[in-house]
Protein backbone atom coordinates (compact mmCIF):
# COMPACT_ATOMS: atom_id res chain seq x y z
CA UNK A 1 0.00 0.00 0.00
CA UNK A 2 2.73 2.82 0.69
CA UNK A 3 4.37 1.66 -2.63
CA UNK A 4 1.07 2.42 -4.46
CA UNK A 5 0.75 5.41 -2.30
CA UNK A 6 4.35 7.00 -3.18
CA UNK A 7 3.30 6.69 -7.00
CA UNK A 8 1.34 10.05 -6.22
CA UNK A 9 -2.36 10.28 -8.15
CA UNK A 10 -1.35 8.77 -11.15
CA UNK A 11 1.08 7.17 -12.87
CA UNK A 12 4.22 8.21 -14.47
CA UNK A 13 6.14 6.28 -17.58
CA UNK A 14 9.68 7.40 -18.20
CA UNK A 15 8.74 10.77 -17.17
CA UNK A 16 5.35 10.57 -19.09
CA UNK A 17 2.20 11.22 -16.97
CA UNK A 18 -0.95 9.23 -17.47
CA UNK A 19 -3.18 11.20 -14.85
CA UNK A 20 -6.14 9.29 -16.51
CA UNK A 21 -4.96 6.10 -14.73
CA UNK A 22 -6.45 6.90 -10.87
CA UNK A 23 -4.45 5.51 -7.75
CA UNK A 24 -5.06 5.35 -4.03
CA UNK A 25 -3.55 8.44 -3.36
CA UNK A 26 -6.13 10.62 -4.64
CA UNK A 27 -8.32 9.41 -2.26
CA UNK A 28 -6.35 10.28 0.74
CA UNK A 29 -4.21 12.99 -0.67
CA UNK A 30 -6.29 15.73 0.57
CA UNK A 31 -5.95 15.05 4.40
CA UNK A 32 -3.52 16.51 7.07
CA UNK A 33 -1.53 13.41 7.88
CA UNK A 34 -0.84 12.88 4.26
CA UNK A 35 -0.39 16.45 2.89
CA UNK A 36 2.03 17.08 6.07
CA UNK A 37 4.45 14.87 4.13
CA UNK A 38 4.27 17.38 1.44
CA UNK A 39 5.59 14.68 -1.64
CA UNK A 40 3.84 11.21 -2.35
CA UNK A 41 7.65 10.10 -2.94
CA UNK A 42 8.64 10.45 0.88
CA UNK A 43 5.80 7.00 1.17
CA UNK A 44 9.42 5.16 -0.09
CA UNK A 45 10.56 5.64 3.15
CA UNK A 46 8.36 3.43 5.16
CA UNK A 47 8.34 1.15 1.76
CA UNK A 48 11.86 0.51 2.65
CA UNK A 49 11.38 0.05 6.13
CA UNK A 50 8.80 -2.67 5.45
CA UNK A 51 10.97 -4.24 2.86
CA UNK A 52 14.25 -4.26 5.69
CA UNK A 53 11.68 -6.34 7.99
CA UNK A 54 10.53 -8.60 5.28
CA UNK A 55 14.43 -9.21 4.38
CA UNK A 56 15.57 -9.50 8.37
CA UNK A 57 13.16 -12.40 8.66
CA UNK A 58 14.17 -14.09 5.60
CA UNK A 59 17.82 -13.74 6.82
CA UNK A 60 17.31 -15.02 9.94
CA UNK A 61 15.63 -17.97 8.93
CA UNK A 62 18.62 -18.24 6.29
CA UNK A 63 20.80 -18.40 9.16
CA UNK A 64 19.22 -20.88 11.11
CA UNK A 65 19.94 -23.31 8.71
CA UNK A 66 23.21 -23.18 8.53
CA UNK A 67 26.05 -24.40 10.46
CA UNK A 68 27.76 -21.93 13.05
CA UNK A 69 30.72 -20.65 10.54
CA UNK A 70 28.94 -20.50 7.09
CA UNK A 71 26.41 -18.46 9.21
CA UNK A 72 28.83 -16.32 10.21
CA UNK A 73 30.41 -15.50 6.96
CA UNK A 74 27.15 -15.10 5.57
CA UNK A 75 25.86 -12.36 8.26
CA UNK A 76 29.33 -11.04 7.94
CA UNK A 77 29.08 -10.60 3.81
CA UNK A 78 25.37 -9.52 4.24
CA UNK A 79 26.27 -6.87 6.04
CA UNK A 80 29.57 -5.88 4.13
CA UNK A 81 27.45 -5.35 1.33
CA UNK A 82 24.76 -3.29 3.63
CA UNK A 83 27.83 -0.82 4.38
CA UNK A 84 29.20 -1.28 0.44
CA UNK A 85 25.48 -0.06 -0.15
CA UNK A 86 25.82 3.03 1.82
CA UNK A 87 28.96 3.98 1.24
CA UNK A 88 29.78 7.44 -0.33
CA UNK A 89 33.43 8.25 -1.04
CA UNK A 90 34.50 11.20 -1.77
CA UNK A 91 31.57 12.36 0.40
CA UNK A 92 29.46 15.21 -1.24
CA UNK A 93 30.18 18.85 -0.10
CA UNK A 94 29.33 22.06 -0.73
CA UNK A 95 32.08 24.98 0.03
CA UNK A 96 30.42 27.57 2.72
CA UNK A 97 32.48 30.50 1.31
CA UNK A 98 31.02 33.09 -0.27
CA UNK A 99 31.85 34.56 -3.69
CA UNK A 100 33.36 38.12 -3.37
CA UNK A 101 30.88 39.85 -5.08
CA UNK A 102 28.25 39.22 -2.48
CA UNK A 103 30.68 40.74 0.17
CA UNK A 104 30.45 44.19 -2.60
CA UNK A 105 27.11 44.00 -2.68
CA UNK A 106 26.76 44.55 0.95
CA UNK A 107 28.42 47.21 0.95
CA UNK A 108 26.74 49.05 -2.29
CA UNK A 109 24.63 51.80 -0.94
CA UNK A 110 20.76 51.83 -1.77
CA UNK A 111 17.54 49.72 -1.84
CA UNK A 112 17.93 46.98 -4.30
CA UNK A 113 16.55 43.44 -4.53
CA UNK A 114 18.90 40.59 -6.99
CA UNK A 115 18.31 37.65 -9.36
CA UNK A 116 20.07 34.39 -8.65
CA UNK A 117 20.05 32.20 -11.24
CA UNK A 118 19.53 29.12 -11.97
CA UNK A 119 16.36 28.81 -10.06
CA UNK A 120 16.27 25.52 -8.13
CA UNK A 121 14.70 24.54 -4.86
CA UNK A 122 18.50 23.29 -4.03
CA UNK A 123 20.27 26.76 -5.14
CA UNK A 124 17.42 28.59 -3.22
CA UNK A 125 18.81 27.34 0.18
CA UNK A 126 22.29 28.02 -1.16
CA UNK A 127 21.14 31.43 -1.96
CA UNK A 128 20.06 32.07 1.08
CA UNK A 129 23.04 31.37 2.82
CA UNK A 130 24.81 33.68 0.56
CA UNK A 131 21.72 36.84 1.34
CA UNK A 132 22.96 36.47 4.88
CA UNK A 133 26.22 38.04 3.72
CA UNK A 134 24.55 40.84 1.34
CA UNK A 135 21.22 41.45 3.15
CA UNK A 136 19.23 42.03 -0.19
CA UNK A 137 15.69 41.10 -1.17
CA UNK A 138 16.25 38.27 -3.85
CA UNK A 139 13.40 36.70 -6.13
CA UNK A 140 14.39 33.05 -5.04
CA UNK A 141 13.89 31.03 -1.51
CA UNK A 142 13.02 28.09 0.11
CA UNK A 143 9.67 27.68 2.49
CA UNK A 144 9.00 23.99 3.22
CA UNK A 145 5.38 24.58 3.09
CA UNK A 146 4.93 27.59 0.77
CA UNK A 147 1.63 29.43 1.13
CA UNK A 148 0.13 30.10 -2.13
CA UNK A 149 0.76 32.70 -3.95
CA UNK A 150 4.67 32.37 -2.64
CA UNK A 151 5.59 31.90 -6.59
CA UNK A 152 3.52 34.55 -7.93
CA UNK A 153 6.02 36.67 -8.99
CA UNK A 154 8.13 33.79 -11.33
CA UNK A 155 5.38 32.96 -12.57
CA UNK A 156 4.04 36.27 -13.67
CA UNK A 157 7.57 36.90 -15.41
CA UNK A 158 7.71 34.96 -18.81
CA UNK A 159 11.74 34.97 -18.33
CA UNK A 160 12.14 33.34 -14.77
CA UNK A 161 9.46 30.69 -14.90
CA UNK A 162 10.87 29.23 -18.58
CA UNK A 163 14.49 29.45 -16.26
CA UNK A 164 12.15 27.62 -13.30
CA UNK A 165 11.13 25.16 -15.38
CA UNK A 166 13.59 24.49 -17.91
CA UNK A 167 16.85 26.07 -16.78
CA UNK A 168 17.02 27.76 -19.96
CA UNK A 169 15.42 31.16 -21.63
CA UNK A 170 12.66 30.80 -24.35
CA UNK A 171 14.78 32.03 -27.95
CA UNK A 172 11.02 32.93 -29.41
CA UNK A 173 11.16 35.35 -25.68
CA UNK A 174 11.38 39.28 -25.33
CA UNK A 175 14.22 39.65 -23.04
CA UNK A 176 13.48 43.65 -23.18
CA UNK A 177 10.01 43.37 -21.83
CA UNK A 178 10.59 40.68 -19.40
CA UNK A 179 14.32 42.23 -18.22
CA UNK A 180 12.13 45.90 -17.87
CA UNK A 181 9.71 44.00 -15.56
CA UNK A 182 12.44 43.05 -13.08
CA UNK A 183 13.81 46.85 -13.48
CA UNK A 184 10.75 48.18 -12.35
CA UNK A 185 10.48 46.72 -9.20
CA UNK A 186 14.05 47.03 -8.15
CA UNK A 187 16.33 44.46 -9.57
CA UNK A 188 19.82 45.78 -9.88
CA UNK A 189 21.89 42.55 -10.35
CA UNK A 190 20.96 39.22 -12.16
CA UNK A 191 23.68 36.51 -10.90
CA UNK A 192 24.61 34.02 -13.14
CA UNK A 193 25.72 30.69 -10.79
CA UNK A 194 28.34 29.41 -13.88
CA UNK A 195 29.66 26.38 -12.34
CA UNK A 196 25.49 25.28 -11.75
CA UNK A 197 24.66 25.73 -15.18
CA UNK A 198 25.68 23.53 -17.99
CA UNK A 199 26.96 24.81 -21.20
CA UNK A 200 24.64 25.23 -23.52
CA UNK A 201 22.55 26.26 -20.79
CA UNK A 202 25.00 28.95 -19.84
CA UNK A 203 25.00 30.11 -23.31
CA UNK A 204 21.32 30.07 -24.07
CA UNK A 205 21.19 32.08 -20.64
CA UNK A 206 23.84 35.20 -21.77
CA UNK A 207 22.57 35.34 -25.36
CA UNK A 208 19.23 36.21 -23.91
CA UNK A 209 20.37 38.74 -21.61
CA UNK A 210 22.77 40.21 -24.42
CA UNK A 211 19.79 41.03 -26.10
CA UNK A 212 18.02 43.08 -23.32
CA UNK A 213 19.21 46.72 -23.24
CA UNK A 214 18.32 47.17 -19.37
CA UNK A 215 20.78 45.51 -18.05
CA UNK A 216 24.54 45.16 -19.10
CA UNK A 217 27.68 42.38 -18.06
CA UNK A 218 28.61 43.92 -14.77
CA UNK A 219 31.23 41.88 -13.51
CA UNK A 220 32.75 38.21 -14.05
CA UNK A 221 34.92 35.65 -12.27
CA UNK A 222 35.47 32.31 -12.39
CA UNK A 223 32.29 31.80 -10.36
CA UNK A 224 29.66 34.60 -11.41
CA UNK A 225 28.76 35.97 -14.52
CA UNK A 226 26.38 39.36 -13.04
CA UNK A 227 24.69 41.77 -15.33
CA UNK A 228 23.36 45.18 -13.70
CA UNK A 229 20.42 47.32 -14.47
CA UNK A 230 21.21 50.05 -17.05
CA UNK A 231 18.96 52.72 -16.19
CA UNK A 232 20.09 55.20 -18.12
CA UNK A 233 19.37 53.41 -21.64
CA UNK A 234 15.65 51.77 -19.97
CA UNK A 235 14.99 56.12 -19.71
CA UNK A 236 16.24 56.32 -23.32
CA UNK A 237 14.20 53.61 -24.24
CA UNK A 238 11.04 55.38 -23.12
CA UNK A 239 11.45 58.38 -24.78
Amino acid sequence: MFWLLALGPFPRVNGVPYPQIPLPYRLVGWSLPVRSLRNPERFNILVGLCLALVVGVVVRDLLRRLPGRRAAFVAVTLGALVLLEYWAWPFPTTRPDVPDFYHQLAAEPGDFAIVDLPITNDLSKLYMYYQTVHGRPTVTGHVSRPPAGAYDFIERNPFLYVMWQDQRPDPAGDPSADLAALAEVGVRYIIIHVDRLKGEQLEAVLAYLDRAPTYARYYADERLIVYRFDGTQMNADRR
